[in-house]
C-alpha cells in the first residue's frame, strides 16, 4: 500500500507511516480476515521473512542511537491511525494550520475478494458445479457475484505527541467512495491545502480546505534548487514559531500512492504572526537563514543566494545509559523450549509458557558485591554470577543444585533472595511456573535452596509443603511478628486451563531446631486472588503490622489487610473496579508527600484491545461443549458494541458444534458477544473484566484513600513489565525508569514491541518524559529490571529478557 514520511511530532525527525488493510468495524474484520496461521507465520520468521501484520503502522523515529543505527517505534494502535480498510493514499500535511502535521488516507477495494464466504463456499460451489456439468469455471460470472463495498475515505487531527483524533465527518470527508490516488495543493491560493483524489469507476473528487475560518496562520515556502535538482528535492525545512516549537519538513514531492504534491511547502503556524527563525538546509550543503518576519506570505528562497553551511557537530545521541555486559563477563540467553500452547488452548490471547526471563540480585556471600541468579525456562539449567571487586562477574554453578536434572525440567518464573533459616545469609526461593502442563503436575511444585554464608547452595526438599500450581510471585516478610520470615507465593496460571484463577499461597515459617519447614496457612481470600504478577509487603495503615497489595491479569488491584496475623481482603480502599491487566508494582512517593505511592505497569494503549468503565474487556468464561476444557470467549467493544476477539473459525475450532448456529462468516459477523451467547444459550461460570489498560500511579491521598493517576502517553506505547527508581542524572531528584514489551501475543494482536524504555519524572504537579539522548534504548522483550551495586560505590542496571540475552548497563557513563 501507500506510504509517506513526515514529522508528526514536531521533534524535527522524520516520521513513516505505511498503510494496509484492517478495517475499522467488527463485520468487515469477521468478514474479510480468516484465522491466525501461527505454524505458517513462525516457519516465514525462522526462514528470514519479517514479522507480517494486517494493519497501518506508524514509525516514530526515534533519533539516531549511540550505535549509530536508526530506531524507530511502532506506534499506530497508540496513536488511533490503525484500522482504516484497505487504504491506499497517506498524506502527512497541516490542513488546519495548526502548526502539526495531520493525515488524510484514501480508501476502498472495488470487489471484496477477501470475503470468506465467498472464497470458502460461493468459489468452492462454482468449481463443483464446473466439475459436475464437465466445463470450465465462469470467471466473470463468479466475479460479477463478489460483493463490492464502498468505504468513506479518513482524516484525523493531529492533537499533539503524534496522538489523531478522527475527524472524517467534521472536516467533510464522509462521503463513501472507492478511492486510491490523492494529492493536496493550495487550489484557491487562500494559504491552506485542498485535495483532490482519484476514484475508481467515479469522478474526482475536490475537496476545498476552510482552514482559513478558522483564523490560522500560514507560511508558504518556494524552494529554486541549483543545477539539475531545480525543485530542491532533499531540502530539510526548520520553521522555529517559538522556544519550545519547530516544524521542520524534508522537501520531496512525490507522497501517498502514485501521486506527486504541489511543489510548493505549505506550513501552517497556528495564532503565531511573527517566526522567530527560519533555516533552509539544502541538499547541495548551503544553508539560509531567516529572522523574525511576518507569516501569511510566500517565500521563494534561493540555493544559490545561500551560504555555505556550518556544521554544530554530531546529531548522534549520547547515550544516557551504556552497554557494558560484554566487558562484565556476563552472558546469560533465556531459552524457550518449543512448545505451541495455540494448538491445546486456541482461544488464548498469547503463549502462557512464555512468562519467564527474570532474575534475582544481592549480595550472597558478603563481600559489598551484588550477586545475580537468572531464572531459567524449561530444559535450560538457571545461572549463578558472582559480583567481583572489579565490577566484573563470574559464573559460580559448580555443583549448584539447579544444575540438577530435576530442576532443569522445570521453569522458573520467579525468585527471591531472603533468609529462610535466619542465619544471617540469603537463601533462595526458586517459583516453578509455566503452562506446559497441568495443575497438580510435579512440574509446578516450587523449590528452597540454603546458602551457606559462600553462595554455594542446597536444596530443602523437605521444607515446602505439596504446592504443585503455576506460579510467578514470592514476596517475604514476618507477618505474623514471631521473628522469622514467612512467604506469600502468588499464582500465575491454571496450568492448560486459562484464564482460570490459579491458586496463591501464604507459607507460615514454622521452622524450629535446625529443621526449615514452611506451612501453608489456610486463607480462602489468597487461594482466590486470581493471575498474580506482582505483590508487596507494606503496613498501609501503620498499625505495625504487614499488609499485602497484590496486582495481576484480569485482576483489580487487591489489598489484604493484616489482623494480628490474619489477612483478609479489604474493600475500604475502593479499589474493586481497577481491574487491568498488571504487571508490576513498585512503591515510590513520587509528590513528596511523606506517604507511599504505587507506580503500577499494565498493558498500555498501543493495542488492538481497548477499555475502560463504560467499555470494559470481558472474558466469559464456561465448558460450553461438555468436554471438560474451558471455552473462554474474550469479547471487547468496537464502535460502541460488545464482540467476541476470536474470529468464527477460531471459536469454531475449540467449539464444532456452534456451526449450526453461525453456518456463515457474515451470520458471525453481525452477532454482538451478549447475542452469542443467548443463541448458543451459554451460561458463563466465571466472568472476568478489565477496564483499565494504562501504566499508571495509585496515588495515597492519605487517611488511608488511593486514586489512579495515568502515567503519560510515552508510557503507554507498550507493556510496562517493570519499573526502577533511583537518581540516575545525580541532580538530587529521583526519576523513573520504566520497560517492558511482550511479544507472545497471538498474530492477530502482533507482539507488542514499540518501548525502547522511558525515563519519568514528577516535576512541577505533573509527569515529564526526559529527552530521548537520556533514555536506555532498551529493546527487546524485557521482563525485568534490578540495580546492581558493587562495593565500589557503582551502580548498574540489569535487564532481563524473555527468549534473549540480559544485559547489564552503567549509568550516565
Amino acid at each position: 500500500m501507500g506510504s509517506d514520511i513526515a514529522d508528526l511530532n514536531n521533534d524535527q525527525k522524520p516520521d513513516v507511516f505505511v498503510l494496509d488493510m484492517l478495517p475499522e468495524d467488527n463485520y468487515r474484520q469477521k468478514v474479510l480476515k480468516g484465522p491466525d496461521q501461527f505454524n505458517r507465520e513462525r516457519t516465514l520468521v525462522d526462514s528470514g521473512y519479517h514479522h507480517q501484520y494486517m494493519r497501518n503502522t506508524l514509525q516514530l523515529n526515534r533519533s539516531v542511537s549511540a550505535d549509530s543505527s536508526l530506531a524507530f517505534s511502532e506506534q499506530a494502535q497508540l496513536s488511533g491511525v490503525s484500522n482504516t480498510d484497505w487504504s491506499w493514499a497517506p498524506l502527512l500535511a497541516d490542513f488546519d494550520n495548526d502548526g502539526l502535521k495531520d493525515i488524510f488516507i484514501t480508501n476502498g477495494y472495488l470487489r471484496d475478494f477477501s470475503n470468506l464466504d465467498f472464497t470458502n463456499y460461493t468459489v468452492n460451489e462454482a468449481i463443483s458445479q464446473a466439475q459436475q456439468s464437465h466445463s470450465n469455471v465462469d470467471i466473470g460470472l463468479l466475479v460479477s457475484k463478489m460483493s463490492s463495498t464502498k468505504v468513506s475515505n479518513y482524516v484525523y487531527k493531529n492533537k499533539g505527541e503524534a496522538q489523531f483524533v478522527d475527524k472524517t465527518s467534521e472536516w467533510g470527508i464522509e462521503k463513501k467512495t472507492v478511492s486510491n490516488a490523492a494529492a493536496y495543493a493550495d487550489f484557491d491560493n487562500d494559504g491552506d491545502l485542498d485535495l483532490i483524489v482519484n476514484n475508481l469507476n467515479a469522478p474526482i473528487s475536490l475537496y476545498q480546505n476552510n482552514t482559513n475560518n478558522l483564523n490560522h496562520n500560514y507560511l508558504k515556502i518556494q524552494l529554486e534548487g541549483s543545477g539539475q535538482n531545480a525543485k530542491a528535492l532533499g531540502a530539510k525545512v526548520l520553521l522555529k514559531l517559538n522556544d519550545s516549537t519547530t516544524v521542520y519538513q524534508e522537501v520531496y514531492y512525490g507522497r501517498g500512492y502514485q501521486s506527486s504534491v504541489e511543489p510548493v511547502l505549505t506550513l501552517g503556524t497556528g495564532a503565531i504572526q511573527n517566526v522567530d527563525e527560519l533555516k533552509i538546509l539544502w541538499p547541495g550543503g548551503k544553508t539560509s537563514v531567516l529572522k523574525d518576519f511576518k507569516v501569511n506570505q510566500t517565500l521563494v528562497l534561493k540555493e544559490e543566494d545561500a551560504e555555505a553551511y556550518a556544521s554544530s557537530g554530531s546529531n548522534e545521541a549520547q547515550a544516557f545509559f551504556k552497554d557494558i555486559t560484554k566487558t562484565s563477563n556476563l552472558e546469560f540467553k533465556h531459552q524457550e523450549n518449543a512448545y505451541q500452547d495455540f494448538n491445546s488452548e486456541n482461544l488464548i490471547l498469547y503463549r502462557a509458557s512464555m512468562l519467564g526471563g527474570k532474575a534475582s540480585v544481592a549480595d550472597l556471600n558478603n563481600d559489598g558485591n551484588d550477586d545475580i541468579y537468572f531464572e531459567a525456562a524449561k530444559e535450560q539449567p538457571a545461572v549463578l554470577f558472582l559480583g567481583q571487586t572489579d565490577e566484573t562477574f563470574k559464573p559460580f554453578n559448580d555443583n549448584q543444585p539447579w544444575t540438577s536434572p530435576g530442576a532443569t525440567a522445570q521453569e522458573d518464573l520467579g525468585s527471591l533472595f531472603f533468609d529462610a533459616d535466619g542465619d544471617g545469609d540469603l537463601d533462595l526461593y526458586v517459583v516453578s511456573g509455566g503452562n506446559e502442563a497441568f495443575n497438580g503436575d510435579d512440574f509446578y511444585q516450587d523449590r528452597l535452596y540454603l546458602n551457606d554464608g559462600n553462595a554455594k547452595f542446597t536444596e530443602a526438599k523437605d521444607a515446602l509443603p505439596d504446592m504443585r500450581f503455576s506460579g510467578a510471585t514470592v514476596k517475604a516478610t514476618d507477618f505474623d511478628k514471631d521473628g522469622d520470615l514467612d512467604v506469600f507465593v502468588g499464582g500465575r496460571l491454571n496450568g492448560k486451563n486459562y484464564p482460570m484463577t490459579p491458586k496463591s499461597i501464604l507459607l507460615e515459617n514454622k521452622s524450629s531446631d535446625g529443621r526449615i519447614v514452611f506451612e501453608a496457612q489456610r486463607n480462602y481470600d489468597i487461594a482466590n486472588l486470581g493471575m498474580v504478577t506482582d505483590a508487596i509487603w507494606e503496613d498501609i495503615d501503620a498499625d505495625g503490622w504487614q499488609d499485602l497489595i497484590v496486582v495481576g491479569e484480569w485482576m483489580p488491584i487487591t489489598i489484604l489487610k493484616n489482623k494480628q496475623g490474619v489477612l483478609a481482603k479489604s474493600d475500604a480502599y475502593d479499589l474493586n473496579d481497577a481491574t487491568g491487566w498488571w504487571t508490576s508494582i513498585v512503591p515510590f512517593d513520587f509528590d513528596n508527600d511523606g506517604d507511599t505511592d504505587y507506580l503500577l505497569g499494565n498493558m498500555g494503549l498501543n493495542s488492538q484491545l481497548k477499555a475502560s468503565a463504560e467499555e470494559p474487556m470481558r472474558y466469559y468464561i464456561q465448558d460450553i461443549d461438555n468436554n471438560g476444557r474451558i471455552d473462554p470467549i474474550l469479547s471487547y467493544y468496537i464502535q460502541h458494541k460488545n464482540y467476541p476477539l476470536a474470529g468464527r473459525d477460531e471459536l469454531l475450532a475449540q467449539v464444532p458444534g456452534l456451526k449450526k448456529h453461525f453456518p456463515y462468516y457474515e451470520d458471525y459477523a453481525k452477532t454482538t458477544t451478549e447475542e452469542l451467547l443467548e443463541v448458543a444459550q451459554i451460561k458463563p461460570r466465571f466472568v472476568l473484566d478489565i477496564k483499565e489498560l494504562r501504566s499508571s500511579v495509585l496515588v495515597n491521598s492519605g487517611n488511608e484513600s488511593f486514586h489512579l493517576e495515568p502515567l503519560p502517553v510515552e508510557a503507554q506505547a507498550s507493556v510496562v513489565q517493570h519499573f526502577i527508581v533511583e537518581d540516575f542524572n545525580n541532580d538530587g531528584n529521583k526519576e523513573v525508569l520504566a520497560a517492558g514489551n511482550f511479544f507472545p501475543f497471538k498474530i492477530s494482536l502482533g507482539q507488542m514491541d514499540a518501548s525502547f524504555g522511558s525515563l519519568l519524572q514528577f516535576e512541577n504537579g505533573k509527569w515529564i518524559s526526559l529527552k530521548e539522548a537520556e533514555q536506555l534504548n532498551l529493546r527487546g522483550d524485557i521482563r525485568d529490571l534490578n540495580l546492581v551495586r558493587f562495593a565500589s560505590g557503582a551502580t548498574k542496571v540489569l535487564v532481563t529478557r524473555n527468549n534473549d540475552f540480559a544485559s547489564l548497563h552503567e549509568v550516565n557513563p
